[in-house]
């Protein structure tokens, strides 16, 4: 399946709107353990800040980090930038700008003394995005980038997810058969019946207990009982193709060691004493994520 460019902030645009609470660790049913290493993280950077500081996150989605240095620092001024049409208002005083580019960033020279981001930065043009937010900070800025690891438990958790949303979505699949049934009005008969219970008895056997399967074959339970059934029908459907093509930028955005070694150097060029760590699942030896950052 291919992806055009324009189709991923599309994805993103449709991911937002409706989930504005949503963690942005991009991993369904993390454990708290995951959201609070997050959370520590970006509070101790921005623990570290100068006074006032003018914070640009790269790549804000729901604003996360946002708010976690609102909650953590009352001072500073915080403005994230996102390529997705619109974003959430997470309070008042958190600029959100949809719309923008990391290659093209609206600001002039030396506006912020920080730049973050989480899972954003590596889903764009990567020399284009340092060139280009070196520019709008200054020279001694603090930052922090969480960014995706091909090895990660998130990538390989969403290589699942992915597999098990195709296998729901393929012609005979869950999906499309009971889209058929609605149109032929035999959802209610005892045929369309067992034919929608083996096909999600079968989807079981090849994916025990797997968390999509279980979601979709709730959501379509109700749906079968509510008026407009096709229309909700289509809207689930609609959800599933714009979640694929969410995973499928994921993994074209994780960084192998190699590049995400690349990218830190490209950045020491012209913000001296970065530095490249790998974040683990904590009490594992389990990848979660690269953390590129200031000294």
């Amino acid at each position: 399946m291919k992806i055009s460019r324009t189709s991923i902030p599309a994805a993103w645009t449709h991911y937002w709107a409706k989930n504005t609470e949503q963690p942005s660790h991009c991993l369904p049913d993390a454990p708290p353990v995951v959201s609070e290493l997050l959370q520590t993280i970006w509070q101790q950077f921005f623990l570290t800040l100068p006074g006032k500081t003018k914070v640009l996150d790269l790549g804000t989605g729901n604003g996360t980090v946002l708010q976690t240095g609102h909650d953590t620092r009352t001072d500073l001024t915080l403005t994230g930038i996102d390529y997705v049409k619109s974003l959430p208002t997470i309070h008042d005083e958190i600029t959100m700008m949809p719309g923008i580019s990391f290659e093209d960033l609206p600001f002039a020279n030396n506006t912020f003394g920080a730049v973050t981001s989480q899972f954003g930065i590596e889903y764009g043009d990567l020399s284009s995005a340092v060139t280009e937010f070196s520019r709008v900070t200054t020279d001694h800025a603090s930052l922090l980038f969480v960014c995706h690891d091909t090895n990660s438990i998130i990538v390989e958790e969403n290589r699942k997810r992915q597999t098990v949303l195709r296998h729901l979505l393929a012609n005979g699949g869950l999906i499309s058969t009971t889209l058929k049934l609605i149109r032929q009005k035999k959802t209610t008969r005892p045929k369309g019946r067992r034919r929608l219970d083996h096909l999600l008895n079968t989807s079981l056997k090849r994916f025990p207990e797997h968390p999509v399967i279980l979601e979709v074959a709730d959501r379509i339970a109700q749906i079968l009982v509510e008026s407009a059934p096709l229309e909700k029908l289509l809207a689930l459907r609609q959800d599933m193709l714009m979640e694929d093509q969410r995973i499928n930028a994921l993994k074209k955005a994780a960084l192998c060691a190699n590049r995400a070694q690349d990218l830190t150097t490209t950045i020491s060029g012209l913000k001296k004493n970065v530095n490249l760590e790998q974040i683990f699942i904590p009490g594992t030896t389990t990848p979660l994520a690269w953390k590129i950052h200031t000294q």
